[in-house]
């Protein structure tokens, strides 16, 4: 799985958000997001949630659902500087590690 994969639904334990809570704090904290840059981010995933569900409710397939996570992902660093871009980068892998669980 790449990163972002489980960003958005639930985790490995069922519980909804927690790897999120623990991937926002990183952001938060690497890239010195401002309170603007949390509250698009998380009206970003708000709205695909939505759509997720809409699309599970219709029968979409998986194809859809990651079609869906890539637009509302690359929505989120549109809302970065290109400082915050670069440090996004280079931390992707501590990012995916946060939302696999360490592994």
């Amino acid at each position: 799985m790449g990163l972002f994969e489980n960003m958005f639904g639930k985790n490995n334990d069922g519980n909804q958000g927690g790897k999120l809570a623990q991937l926002m704090e990183a952001w938060k904290t690497d890239l010195n997001l401002t309170d603007d840059q949390v509250n698009k981010i998380h009206q970003a995933v708000k709205e695909f949630r939505g759509e997720r569900k809409e699309l599970k409710a219709e029968g979409g397939d998986h194809a859809q659902i990651r079609e869906a996570r890539e637009k509302v992902l690359q929505e989120i660093v549109t809302f970065l500087d290109d400082q915050q871009k670069q440090i996004f980068q280079a931390n992707a892998a501590k990012y995916d590690s946060i939302l696999h669980g360490g592994k």
